[in-house]
């Protein structure tokens, strides 16, 4: 099979909503942030129109953050985590304690130092600490300049040395450096920021002709030492409240957003939030209410047909997210609607170039696609697959036969289905598989599971990719080109055969995590609850265990309610009674004390 000769169409039918998306980028650019939801079909064209704003945005210098969400993820703020890591700014979310701070040093623009504070009970080697000390002074000698493992992150400078990091922020001429050790806190920095504001205000005048005399500055040490003294950074948290835990992790991710844009404007985008978790919902929604004033634009594609409620009548949490934003006047929704039949003829004439076509055939591929561009494109790549559409010996798309109908009964489903007609069987096999693991797999799960040697694995799935189209990798990664092609799929295998299936790829996972299988718990979880397996019970638990730890409670409710189908006796009661205190601690207690008395 030959490459296809389509080109890249262009956006057609979306020059409203796409100038409503420049005017928020706009906006956010000049620190009037906002949050906009797309909402379409699948196929629809959000992706498309999501790129053409990033463009925009490119050109204009903002920095993109994006993340994305997974029908098979059980992980609380996977897509948040996903898009700060990829950005480098995992700190942000990971939820470690508070940083432990050994020492504070205040220079002026020349490196001499002002006052510093040091940890007496710290056992720090010398050797080390007078080598750190040293670099504090190259640091501010060379006007923050670049060196090796030093990033540039907003006005913060940061410099990695051992075990140790350096922060340095400047203020009109001071600089106040701080060693300190584990991850980075947005809290200290903002703590840092406030310091050199005071020092400024109480010690001024004096610094701006200083001689060097220590009694001038006296007292200067109270302001440069209590980020030390106040114990708020010595390497642990100092409450163990998950409420305040969690407030806390979202101020985090709020402060470093604030601080990011004011170098850069932000552009946070998230696709697919039908698949959104809980715990995202309410960091978006918080994101959104505070930064209204800064220069972030929030940006997120959902699948309305998804948003349904779930087997025991709950609203869908998008849903509710929404109303909720709504009425703080938080969010604008972008709706996408399918394309008229004169829209659809241009798609077809950007994709294919010069054609000499009947009103009647370009008639026709509207009716059967009623407009949506995937449809359109997946109906024009199969037909000159099979040689129906063809180009002359001028360049010209003619078709080469009368076509009384497209067969599409069930619209792109049977598209999809016509084109994973063309696939090898072996290629077949491999995307049934794939389509188990989820929307994005890895080669090596899906080689275990096929049993392929591992070169040839990668040959079939180079040529899956190139030739019919069905999927892109990305980092070692591989992801469905449309969602819809993953469902076809995955639909078209029999529950049996499906159940199977799910137990081996938990299997293999737990295989290749087997020194690691925190890593892998939301996965077994997924796949040993879709397999019906007994060990589904194990892992669901572990699941819920983890989503309560990171204060997701709606996702632990549902991970031990769905354990409680595979655990028997004693273990049962305990789970019985983590439902209750979860549902006691939000406030659900007609159904705690149901749950405590069973």
């Amino acid at each position: 099979m030959t490459e296809l000769a389509l080109h890249q169409p262009e956006l057609i039918g979306r020059e409203e909503e796409l100038n409503k998306l420049k005017r928020s980028l706009d906006n956010a650019i000049e620190g009037k942030g906002s949050t906009t939801f797309i909402a379409g079909e699948a196929g629809i064209g959000k992706t498309r129109l999501v790129s053409e704003l990033i463009k925009e945005a490119e050109a204009k210098n903002v920095q993109l953050i994006r993340g994305w969400c997974l029908a098979e993820s059980l992980e609380p703020l996977m897509p948040i985590k996903t898009a700060l890591r990829e950005a480098g700014l995992f700190h942000l979310i990971s939820g470690d304690p508070p940083p432990l701070v050994v020492s504070a040093y205040l220079t002026d623009d020349s490196g001499i130092l002002i006052s510093k504070y040091e940890r007496e009970e710290l056992d720090l080697d010398p050797h080390i600490f007078a080598s750190m000390l040293t670099a504090v002074g190259n640091f501010v000698k060379d006007s923050m300049g670049m060196v090796d493992q030093n990033e540039m992150t907003g006005g913060l400078n940061s410099l990695g040395y051992k075990d140790y990091n350096i922060l340095i922020e400047e203020y009109r001429g001071l600089h106040l450096a701080m060693v300190t050790k584990g991850s980075l806190s947005e809290f200290l920095v903002n703590d840092m920021r406030d310091t050199l504001a005071e020092i400024q205000r109480t010690f001024g005048n004096v610094l701006a002709d200083w001689d060097g005399d220590l009694d001038k500055v006296k007292g200067i040490e109270n302001i440069v030492s209590r980020p030390i003294t106040s114990g708020k950074y010595d390497g642990r948290f100092l409450v163990d409240d998950p409420k305040i835990r969690q407030e806390n992790l979202f101020d985090n991710v709020l402060l470093g957003f604030q601080r990011l844009s004011k170098d850069k404007p932000t552009l946070l985008f998230l696709d697919d939030l039908q698949w959104v978790d809980p715990s995202t919902l309410n960091l978006v929604h918080y994101l959104a209410r505070n930064t209204n004033k800064n220069n972030v634009l929030i940006l997120g594609t959902y699948r309305p047909e998804d948003i349904v409620q779930s087997y025991d009548g709950k609203i869908h949490p998008l849903e509710t997210a929404m109303q909720n934003m709504n009425r703080e006047d938080l969010l604008e929704i972008i709706e996408l609607k399918r394309l008229d039949s004169s829209d659809t003829n241009g798609i077809v004439e950007s994709a294919l170039g010069s054609i000499s076509f009947e009103q009647t055939f370009l008639n026709k591929i509207y009716k059967e696609t009623e407009g949506n561009p995937f449809f359109i494109l997946e109906v024009i790549k199969l037909l000159t697959e099979e040689n129906v559409l063809i180009q002359n010996n001028e360049g010209i798309w003619t078709l080469t036969a009368e076509i009384e109908r497209i067969d599409i009964p069930s619209k792109v489903y049977d598209v999809v289905k016509r084109r994973l007609g063309g696939l090898m069987e072996e290629q077949r096999r491999i995307l049934d598989c794939a389509s188990v693991v989820g929307e994005e797999f890895q080669s090596d799960v899906v080689g275990k599971v096929v049993r392929l040697d591992r070169l040839q694995l990668l040959e079939n799935l180079s040529k899956i990719e190139k030739t019919h189209k069905l999927i892109h990798s990305f980092q070692k990664k591989y992801k469905f080109d449309h969602a819809k092609i993953r469902e076809v799929l995955y639909n078209g295998i029999i529950d049996e055969l499906k159940e199977e299936y799910h137990k081996i790829i938990a299997d293999t996972i737990a295989e290749i995590h087997k020194d690691n299988l925190d890593e892998a718990i939301d996965q077994l979880a997924y796949h040993y609850y879709e397999a019906k397996d007994e060990k589904a019970g194990e892992y669901l638990i572990k699941a819920g265990d983890k989503a309560k730890e990171n204060y997701a409670n709606e996702e632990a409710i549902q991970l031990y309610e769905n354990a409680l189908n595979f655990i028997e006796g004693g273990e049962k009661a305990g789970i019985l009674e983590k439902l209750g205190d979860i549902q006691t601690l939000i406030g659900e207690y007609d159904k705690a004390i149901e749950n405590f008395e069973k």
